[in-house]
């Protein structure tokens, strides 16, 4: 088994890394990692991701959105939260199961004295709450299994961050299921830190491993591969949203030249079909607005460089460009 040493904190790099540990050929042996992201939400493979978070408060607060490789549902990820990955090698599919790969956590949990529940199909809880979610990718090249460990997660964050106006959305992507959760910090001992949770994982895994285990850093090559797929697929808008399974977007607004209603078809995060209705005064066809954003990007910036270079304000009476654009998004 290989551990692999990640001070990264960046959630594209640790998304690419992972990807990139599970199909280079120089690690293809059993892998163990520890990560850690700044304030970020994760969302699952299949999710629409505008489904899954406060679009308004996330970029207002600087907070990143990446997707992952595994399925599941959105989590949200900052200096309070500690992620675990194993990758296995030479796995049959029916011999997949989350519940293996929650026992070393939970034997590491109860060096502290905390009793841990394995719950569902892929929760850990004390208590009754979840404290650690977990989410599996299989390939040929093996089987990726990732968890959460939220020890001090600001959950004031966690709440705002992750509260979607859901009306707007109908979609067939997986919706993400609300669950009580809590911070393990409260259970342990003041003088347990989560740098000390680091460590008894990492003493936990290697003295159930029943393989040599060898620390790792990353090299220039390696870091080198991983931005390669930073760049080409987890910074890229197309990656992160317009992966998203296809939704329908509908919004109403109330302006000082009337109401506005906005209906949005989306597919692979583009504007397929537009429609606006409304008791708002025109000046020419606003048919010519509703056909300029299909094709375009369902996101702020495309839609307002696409109505500001046509003037679609002069389309309305008394409503303005920032007004109109805001109909089309959250």
């Amino acid at each position: 088994m290989i551990y692999i040493m990640n001070r990264s904190t960046d959630p594209f790099f640790n998304m690419a890394l992972e990807e990139y540990l599970l199909t280079a050929e120089k690690y293809q042996r059993d892998i163990f990692l520890l990560w850690q992201n700044d304030r970020t939400i994760v969302v699952g493979r299949h999710q629409n991701t505008l489904e899954e978070i406060n679009s308004e408060y996330v970029k207002e607060n600087s907070i990143r959105v990446v997707r992952r490789l595994s399925g599941g549902g959105a989590v949200y990820h900052d200096g309070g939260n500690l992620n675990f990955t194993f990758i296995k090698r030479n796995v049959n599919r029916q011999d997949i199961n989350f519940n293996d790969f929650a026992q070393p956590v939970i034997a590491a949990l109860a060096k502290f004295g905390l009793p841990v529940d394995f719950s569902g199909r892929n929760d850990l809880t004390v208590g009754g709450k979840k404290f650690s979610g977990n989410a599996q990718y299989y390939t040929s090249k093996g089987l990726l299994h990732h968890g959460t460990l939220l020890f001090d997660s600001d959950f004031g964050v966690l709440g705002k961050c992750l509260n979607v106006k859901e009306h707007k959305y109908i979609s067939k992507g997986v919706k993400s299921v609300q669950s009580r959760v809590v911070n393990i910090k409260q259970y342990l001992s003041e003088e347990y830190s989560l740098e000390d949770l680091k460590e008894q994982l990492i003493a936990t895994v290697f003295d159930r491993s029943q393989q040599k285990v060898t620390r790792v850093e990353l090299d220039a090559d390696d870091r080198k591969a991983v931005e390669n797929l930073v760049v080409n697929r987890y910074h890229t808008w197309d990656w992160n949203y317009g992966e998203s399974p296809r939704y329908n977007f509908r919004q109403e607004k109330i302006l000082p030249g009337g109401t506005v209603a906005a209906y949005l078809d989306i597919v692979d995060g583009r504007i397929v079909h537009c429609t606006i209705h409304g008791d708002f005064f025109t000046f020419a066809d606003i048919g010519e607005v509703a056909r300029a954003l299909v094709g375009v990007r369902h996101e702020e910036k495309a839609i307002r460089e696409v109505l500001a270079e046509m003037q679609a304000e002069k389309y309305f009476y008394q409503i303005g460009l920032d007004d109109l654009t805001a109909c089309f998004v959250e």
